[in-house]
């Protein structure tokens, strides 16, 4: 299952947007969608219309931006050839759209039944396993799921007092990118899958240990990849209860005291890994991190050192290969960390959204290329280095020009221009450097610093 296309119509920042996704990467790695583009150009607001779609319960955060009765938002999926249209509407009432070959035989949206005609006239009837408009049973098997998450979360340390299975409704809250987090859920589940290891391992089933161990083995190393601190989830006893800790550099740390980037990709890495591994799936096995599914992400890259930003989506696209994910983003950093994606940009045209340009993701180019050619960034410096350089380059192009005649007071600017300029630093020194000696090659000029 993949969403193949967007529309909408008076959300937000848009008053007409059609989006088409083609299938990029390889059969190796994630498909990745990137919107990026000023403050304000509706990168989130894409991301939670999409989201919105999917779900009977997480749409609050579009239904700030519907502008009248007119807005609507239409989303297309396809599987196995066959088409798929859901629609929020201004009511947010999920509906399909009666649209040839599709026909919607029930009216009943949580029975997500849905019939094709084929040419010979015949009906294909099938049900859309999307989980987060069914009511939650822990007898439905899913084959598909979709997940939301934002930079801003955040994780602390809790005190467990048992250990014991989980019975929360894995879909609870599974697209609302900002809603409240729990910690207490993830470090149950840690716990329990060490402990369903450890039993493993004493009843001397190493194939099921090896399972349970190799859940957390690959978080952790998505986490290292990401932030190249070699990290292991650890349970130590307290005094009332258990506390599951981070090992780092040797010593067991509680979460509280860990730096908000790395608090933030353990959350929802954690989480994402968490509800995939309580979901009951149709085909038991297949690996979790295996799994077809739609992940949304809000500017991950917030609270991110840039060494860390490089490395996200590529640690992310490596360790869910089948999954189709969609990202927004400020970061030269993110938009050059992956090849075989798509990048979206986004400007304010007439207080209008409007897309600029679909291209390549820019893997392999300079970080310079990508903050000119995708964020439109030309300035190489501060502003105050910059405005410099302009008044240094206006009195030098009126002294190459023959016409003009400069003053000695203009002269004495110039050259006081240059020595702020180079005092700036080695680099800048030497630019100012070749511009006075081809300017004294072509003019004839005696020009000392």
């Amino acid at each position: 299952m993949r969403i193949e296309k967007l529309y909408l119509n008076e959300i937000g920042p848009f008053e007409k947007l059609q989006l088409e996704f083609p299938k990029c990467g390889n059969k190796e790695k994630a498909e990745i969608h990137i919107f990026t583009g000023p403050n304000g150009v509706g990168k989130s607001t894409i991301l939670y219309a999409l989201a919105s779609v999917l779900s009977s319960n997480d749409y609050f955060n579009i239904l700030k931006r519907i502008k009248d009765k007119n807005s609507s938002v239409c989303e297309i999926l396809f599987e196995n050839n066959e088409i798929i249209i859901l629609s929020s509407l201004s009511d947010l009432k999920s509906q399909l759209i009666v649209n040839s070959p599709l026909q919607f035989i029930d009216k009943n949206p949580y029975l997500n039944k849905y019939t094709t005609i084929k040419g010979d006239g015949k009906a294909n009837v099938y049900t859309l396993a999307c989980p987060n408009y069914l009511p939650y049973s822990k007898d439905y098997k899913f084959s598909f799921a979709a997940f939301a998450y934002s930079g801003y979360r955040t994780i602390s340390s809790s005190n467990l007092n048992t250990i014991q299975e989980m019975t929360d409704n894995p879909f609870n809250n599974s697209l609302s990118f900002t809603s409240s987090y729990d910690s207490a859920q993830l470090f149950q589940w840690l716990a329990l899958t060490f402990a369903k290891e450890a039993l493993s391992e004493k009843q001397h089933n190493q194939l099921k240990a090896d399972k349970f161990r190799g859940s957390i083995d690959r978080i952790q190393k998505a986490i290292q990849k990401i932030t190249g601190l070699d990290i292991k989830f650890t349970l130590d006893t307290e005094p009332f209860g258990l506390k599951l800790k981070l090992i780092t550099s040797e010593e067991p740390l509680n979460f509280d005291v860990l730096p908000d980037g790395l608090k933030s990709i353990i959350s929802w890495i954690g989480d994402l890994s968490m509800r995939m591994d309580l979901i009951n799936w149709y085909d038991n096995n297949i690996d979790i991190f295996e799994r077809n599914f739609i992940l949304f992400l809000d500017e991950i890259d917030i609270h991110l050192h840039p060494k860390w930003q490089r490395k996200i989506l590529p640690a992310v696209q490596e360790l869910f290969p089948n999954a189709q994910i969609f990202v927004s983003t400020h970061s030269p950093f993110v938009v050059n960390s992956v090849s075989d994606a798509k990048v979206y940009s986004f400007d304010m045209v007439d207080n209008k959204s409007i897309l600029k340009s679909v291209e390549d993701s820019k893997a392999g180019y300079s970080y310079e290329y990508v903050v000119e050619d995708i964020f439109g960034v030309k300035e190489l410096f501060d502003l105050e280095t910059e405005d410099l350089f302009k008044e240094f380059y206006e009195l030098r192009e009126k002294m190459l020009d023959n016409k003009n005649i400069i003053s000695a007071d203009e002269n004495k600017k110039f050259i006081q221009l240059a020595n702020i300029l180079a005092s700036k630093g080695t680099e800048i020194r030497d630019i100012i450097g070749r511009e006075i000696r081809q300017l004294v090659r072509i003019t004839g000029r005696d020009i000392e610093l």
